[in-house]
């Protein structure tokens, strides 16, 4: 799970600093398997906004870029991307930034011509892997901000594995009463409220709440919710299986499939793909002229197969029916009609 430092910062006011936090969360285990900085190697980055582009003068796979980075005059770019163009807004190393690989951009001449600076991809300021183009900022950043400021960089996450029987941790709200402990502090309750509090430490493994906050995606693709209300919707009564052993019994899997499918994804998986195929299907024989008709359940013969069908009493009509074995005798019948 991830979790954010600033988020924690909601709860509690803790100045310790990362690793201090990572260890402490550690010792009482929740191990923390990863401490994510995405801004703390980024040195000297800043907004910028490419006004021209052409063609370098000795080279065909090169570009001559004037970029505005918001103080003095437009700086002479040399770039080898290919993705960009007049009026995109892109990270620009000024000379003397340093970026987390440990490079230190200084003046250049290539083929000839000077450059003061670079344009920067995702994998350059080591947001991802993707160095296919340059990075292509939203238009309304401020030209000359920082870059870690610019994109909220300077964020500190930290990849905590939750083991099964530590279902109280399964939120920031928990991990933030777990440092609370540790740390002393005092827990804060105002994000969620007192009435929202209650619940939350009353929850178990399974219950369902409906969340109510700011949704986005972090840096690594994961849709994510700022929870600020939380409403209980199902209380889960029974605890559910180990999630690492997972739900096998076959019998329990058939009778309860809302557990099958709340530990089985795969099972989740072929409900949705079993929806897609016969809704495929329709859409097909519609296109082909053909109309989809219901059909008795229930009738008085159940003719049509040798079988022998089951029996129920219609107490409504006071009429002893059968349960349906085949559909041609109906089908028929809407054919001729």
């Amino acid at each position: 799970m991830k979790v954010l430092l600033s988020w924690i910062k909601d709860y509690i006011d803790i100045n310790e600093t990362p690793e201090k936090i990572a260890e402490a969360l550690t010792m009482t285990g929740l191990e923390v398997e990863e401490i994510i900085q995405p801004g703390k190697n980024i040195k000297g980055v800043v907004v910028g906004k490419i006004l021209t582009k052409e063609a370098h003068p000795d080279s065909d796979h090169l570009t001559l870029c004037t970029v505005d980075v918001g103080q003095g005059e437009p700086l002479q770019i040399v770039c080898g991307a290919k993705n960009h163009k007049a009026g995109d807004i892109v990270p620009v190393a000024m000379i003397g930034a340093k970026l987390p690989s440990g490079f230190e951009i200084g003046k250049a001449k290539m083929r000839g011509v000077d450059s003061f600076g670079m344009l920067c991809s995702k994998r350059e300021l080591g947001l991802s892997e993707d160095h296919s183009g340059l990075y292509i900022l939203p238009q309304d950043l401020k030209l000359g901000e920082d870059i870690v400021t610019a994109l909220k960089l300077d964020e500190v996450i930290f990849e905590v594995s939750i083991t099964a029987n530590r279902g109280d941790a399964l939120s920031h709200l928990g991990v933030a009463r777990e440092l609370s402990a540790i740390f002393n502090l005092p827990l804060k309750r105002d994000v969620l409220g007192e009435e929202e509090y209650k619940w939350f430490k009353q929850s178990d493994i399974g219950d369902i709440f409906g969340i109510v906050g700011k949704v986005f995606m972090t840096q690594k693709g994961e849709i994510t919710v700022e929870a600020t209300k939380m409403v209980l919707l199902s209380k889960s009564l029974q605890v559910l299986p180990d999630k690492w052993s997972g739900l096998k019994d076959m019998d329990i899997r058939y009778r309860q499939r809302y557990v099958d499918l709340i530990m089985n994804p795969e099972v989740k998986d072929t409900f949705i793909k079993r929806s897609k195929i016969i809704s495929a299907i329709r859409a097909f024989l519609d296109g082909e002229g053909f109309m989809e008709e219901e059909t008795p359940m229930l009738v008085a013969n159940a003719g049509g197969a040798a079988a022998r069908p089951f029996e129920t009493h219609f107490n409504a009509l006071n009429e002893d029916l059968k349960l349906r074995i085949s559909l041609e005798l109906y089908l028929k019948r809407l054919i001729v009609g």
